[in-house]
């Protein structure tokens, strides 16, 4: 059967739960991404504390990479003209580059977040602090248009590394990367239909 966890939960799980990355490869096999409870996330996390695991804090980068260059091949891509300005080192980068601004900007305000999500108010729609700084940010990084062509200012990003970044964001606070990518969304129906003034 399916299992079915929230990114956080899978995030813990490849930290130190117990498994290797061999036993990790086959449960990922087996995995749906469904809404996941903070409170579940934190049960998961004292069971491997309990146990004396050492733990990520919210994501195994280790893991990551391996999923992505051993189980899935990324770097068989690169021999593709679309993407033939990337090179692992340069996946790994930018895949960096996300880990530290998840880091900084994404993370330590999960929980208020969590607690105090978005809301409407006196006709308005208010949002944490957190979420305009983070899209500045994010905007700056190239999220926003990762996968779109060089050409219309996107980084042209294979999607597995594209979806890399959203998992290590979801997985550092899922409240912020939606922002970004309905913003992704908006910006594809104007370079897709938008006419040569809006693009």
């Amino acid at each position: 059967g399916k299992y079915c966890f929230g990114a956080e939960v899978l995030a813990v799980f490849g930290g130190g739960v117990g498994a290797d990355l061999k036993t990790f490869s086959e449960f990922s096999l087996n995995f749906i991404a469904c809404p996941v409870k903070y409170a579940d996330i934190m049960r998961v996390k004292s069971l491997a504390t309990k146990r004396g695991q050492p733990m990520a804090e919210y994501v195994n980068m280790d893991t990551l990479r391996f999923q992505l260059y051993q189980v899935h091949d990324m770097p068989q891509l690169f021999q593709y003209a679309r993407y033939a300005e990337y090179d692992k080192d340069a996946v790994d980068i930018f895949l960096d580059s996300i880990k530290d601004f998840s880091d900084q900007d994404l993370y330590p305000s999960f929980r208020e977040m969590d607690e105090a999500p978005a809301h409407f108010k006196d006709g308005k729609i208010v949002v944490h602090p957190a979420v305009g700084e983070a899209m500045k940010k994010g905007g700056e990084l190239g999220v926003i248009g990762a996968s779109y062509d060089m050409e219309a200012g996107g980084l042209q990003l294979p999607g597995m590394a594209f979806h890399a970044a959203y998992y290590i964001m979801e997985a550092a606070n899922n409240n912020i990367p939606g922002y970004l990518g309905l913003t992704a969304g908006a910006a594809h129906l104007i370079i897709a239909f938008g006419n040569e003034w809006l693009n």
